[in-house]
């Protein structure tokens, strides 16, 4: 299984290196032309968040996958895995993962993300890294042993009637950074790139932050500017508009620096375009804690932040197709 892991890191490699060479090697023009125009397909993404995402997932295939490859058998093998993704390939990891596994995988993912999943489950069938094992569903799924379910089924009708099979619901949508005021400039750069990456609507996007009482909000707005362009794209800004107009209508305390908003106020949490925080007298040691209950001494970068939210939804796949947790929700 690590050969094939890394001869499809290798295969994407190679292809990022032809993308940005300009030209497409044969056998991948298709997956060329979808990056080059890839924002006909989604329109909340362009090219530049396309080869960021496919970054993305090749770290997480070189640093986290191989620690999850010592599975001997899975109890659960037939596996629909419904997704709806913040960021552009997210949740592709998951399937890959499973596949790679062992299991077969049908894939249930908005219209929008529908051609990503299936261009890079080719990629990964055709350098030898899977058997056909993922399908991109364009429709109703088959029947199946499983359904796991990240961000998505969230109504009452869908938890009822798929809670009485082998059903894993993980929803993550936002992260939590606590902050000092002494942070280093690296710090509060990998915090803005934590915040608006994505146009703010990755799983794992900081969508709340702890700060000290009378935190000075005015340098997270300079650091924060060098990602003033996400003002252009227009469904974000529209997002922006729209809980601008409710914060100034309703009297809500909140901070705007043109294209992104900051408010105490818990009801708007997890918002695209909005920034929840709580002010503490952090007196004593202050601590980063993310989603899952770690404690770390900083802010954290970018990748590590990504890694270790990938480790916690591969731990509760890998353990409820293993048959270590008949059902589970977070």
């Amino acid at each position: 299984m690590l050969k094939r892991l890394k001869k499809y890191s290798a295969t994407i490699d190679h292809f990022l290196a032809s993308y940005h060479g300009g030209k497409p090697e044969s056998g991948n023009e298709q997956l060329y032309q979808h990056f080059q125009n890839f924002k006909l397909s989604d329109a909340w993404f362009d090219s530049a968040d396309a080869v960021s995402a496919l970054q993305t997932l090749n770290n997480c295939i070189q640093s986290v996958m191989p620690a999850y490859l010592n599975q001997k058998r899975l109890a659960l093998s037939n596996i629909v895995l419904v997704i709806e993704s913040g960021a552009p390939f997210e949740g592709f990891e998951t399937a890959f993962l499973l596949a790679l596994l062992g299991a077969e995988v049908q894939v249930v993912v908005p219209d929008r993300c529908r051609k990503s999943f299936v261009l890079l489950s080719e990629l990964a069938t055709e350098c030898g890294a899977l058997n056909k094992s993922i399908t991109i569903c364009n429709g109703i799924p088959g029947k199946s042993d499983a359904i796991i379910s990240i961000n998505a089924l969230h109504s009452l009708t869908a938890l009822e009637y798929f809670g009485k099979r082998n059903f894993l619901k993980i929803t993550q949508q936002g992260v939590s950074a606590t902050l000092t005021g002494f942070e280093t400039d690296v710090e509060m750069e990998d915090l803005a790139k934590n915040i608006c990456s994505y146009s703010c609507k990755s799983w794992f996007s900081v969508k709340h932050l702890e700060v000290p009482v009378d935190f000075d909000f005015g340098r997270l707005f300079r650091t924060i500017e060098s990602y003033s362009s996400m003002r252009l794209n227009h469904r974000y800004f529209n997002h922006y508009e729209y809980f601008k107009s409710v914060f100034l209508i309703n009297n809500i305390p909140h901070q705007d620096n043109g294209f992104l908003l900051f408010t105490p106020d818990k009801n708007f949490n997890g918002k695209i375009s909005v920034v929840t925080w709580d002010s503490n007298d952090l007196t004593d040691e202050v601590m980063n804690i993310s989603a899952e209950g770690d404690v770390n001494n900083q802010v954290e970068s970018f990748n590590l932040r990504l890694h270790k939210f990938y480790q916690l939804i591969f731990n509760q796949v890998v353990d409820f197709v293993s048959g270590r947790e008949a059902y589970s929700q977070t």
